[in-house]
């Protein structure tokens, strides 16, 4: 409620835009929590230290979609690889949301064509990171490559990618273990 007295006042007040977004978030109201957000954005659309901040605030408070949303408005004036690394991280959380309990490439149950979708974006993007920073890459974006390549069924892609990382980490017990379940 005294967000939105201090909104009637003024609709782009930047710390009531935030605190609403983080309010509605965090009680359950995404969808009114993005619009508090975007509103927020519209001042400044460009800032990309506010927008990751923003989408990390929505990616805590439970909402992975939200924030995969935000980050992707981001790229269409900027294809940074930090924001393509918040896309494929925010994806690959929204698609393990989104599995249903059970589902698994080549399990009882199939992946429903929305959560393959972003597990590609996640895969899509992070791609892109690693070919931008290689080994300065965190480790556990690169793994997550081979994870979602593994969960949409597609192991020979998963070794594939595994073993090119490998080739740049070579010491990752983590990624060996990835690599080994691919495999």
């Amino acid at each position: 409620t005294e967000v939105q007295t201090i909104l009637e006042t003024d609709p782009y007040d930047e710390d009531a835009l935030n605190l609403g977004g983080y309010l509605a978030t965090t009680l359950g109201q995404a969808e009114e929590g993005r619009l508090y957000y975007g509103r927020y954005l519209e001042v400044n659309p460009n800032a990309e230290a506010v927008r990751r901040r923003i989408a990390y605030e929505m990616f805590q408070a439970g909402d992975a979609e939200g924030a995969l949303f935000l980050i992707e408005e981001g790229l269409e004036n900027d294809n940074s690889p930090d924001l393509l690394g918040d896309l494929g991280s925010y994806a690959m959380e929204a698609a393990r949301q989104a599995t249903p309990e059970g589902a698994q490439a080549g399990g009882e149950i199939d992946l429903p064509p929305e959560v393959t979708a972003l597990y590609r974006r996640s895969i899509g993007a992070l791609e892109q990171v690693f070919e931008v920073r290689g080994e300065s890459m965190d480790v556990g974006q690169v793994r997550n490559i081979v994870s979602a390549y593994a969960q949409i069924g597609e192991a020979e892609n998963a070794v594939t990618f595994a073993e090119r990382a490998l080739a740049v980490y070579p010491e990752e017990a983590a990624l060996l273990s990835t690599y080994s379940t691919a495999l």
